[in-house]
């Protein structure tokens, strides 16, 4: 199984096209094993384990269904995608449809896992209506409140 970070150098504006013709994004597979970057362990936000929400991405190329496994105000991972989805794309347009549930986001792939004849990514949301945080925040769990249990 290969799971691998994709490592973003170079300048962009937040939807993924260079600035010039002259600069363009440069990504690298990095083993996770070896990854430094610290964003796995560094969350600022909690991964809320969801089910029953399926994601329509499209990298410009295709379109590919797959199941959210986990999301977060600035991210998602999505399993069951076909390995024909293109993870050079600089940025996946992402419809998410489930119970009550209809979003459409703008994400940049940051990781991947194949397994067999499929792949799991997880991605950074670069663009998402305000439905979308108010929809997290309402899966988030409740902050533990330190103050009144040292008063109990």
């Amino acid at each position: 199984m290969q799971y691998s970070y994709l490592e973003f150098t170079g300048g962009g504006n937040h939807f993924g096209r260079p600035q010039s013709s002259l600069q363009k994004d440069k990504r690298s597979e990095v083993d996770r094993s070896t990854y430094t970057g610290g964003t796995m362990n560094q969350r600022k936000h909690p991964r809320i384990i969801i089910t029953h929400i399926e994601a329509d991405i499209s990298d410009g190329r295709g379109f590919y269904t797959g199941t959210v496994q986990d999301i977060s105000r600035f991210g998602l991972s999505i399993s069951n995608i076909p390995k024909r989805l293109d993870t050079s794309a600089d940025i996946y347009s992402v419809i998410l449809d489930g119970p009550g549930t209809h979003f459409k986001l703008l994400a940049r792939p940051i990781w991947e896992e194949e397994d067999g004849m499929s792949k799991t990514i997880g991605a950074q949301i670069e663009n998402s209506p305000w439905t979308w945080t108010e929809y997290v925040m309402h899966h988030e769990p409740l902050p533990d409140d330190d103050s009144q249990e040292a008063s109990n």
